[in-house]
């Protein structure tokens, strides 16, 4: 008697686990997943704004002779790079070329900004 009851027990406990790790493990596995598809997509941004970063010196070389040519430059910026990387958003574009114009504004500032020297 005794050991119906414990394999009873063990069978009841062997169905709950069962029951909730039914329901637990695929819940992690899509958080899991969109994890993974977060990290991919930041690794792709992070990829996408060092190649506009080197893109962009190459821009300006080759649009020196027009002037105004920002927002031209801009769209050819846009087109390259979505030639490589063509699951960027506008979104993401947009927040790249701000980061390439802060970039260049800080350091032009840098080098207009007068040097002190301490004697």
């Amino acid at each position: 008697m005794k050991e119906q009851i414990m394999a009873l027990v063990f069978k009841s406990i062997v169905t709950i686990l069962t029951a909730i790790l039914s329901i637990i493990i695929p819940y992690f596995i899509a958080k899991f997943k969109a994890y993974i598809e977060e990290k991919g997509k930041a690794v792709q941004y992070n990829r996408a704004l060092g190649i506009a970063r080197g893109m962009y010196f190459g821009l300006e070389d080759e649009f020196k002779d027009i002037e105004k040519s920002g927002d031209i430059k801009k769209e050819e910026m846009k087109n390259r790079l979505l030639k490589i990387f063509p699951t960027l958003t506008d979104v993401e574009l947009d927040s790249i070329n701000k980061d390439i114009c802060h970039t260049i504004d800080t350091g032009i500032k840098e080098l207009n900004s007068p040097i002190a020297i301490n004697k």
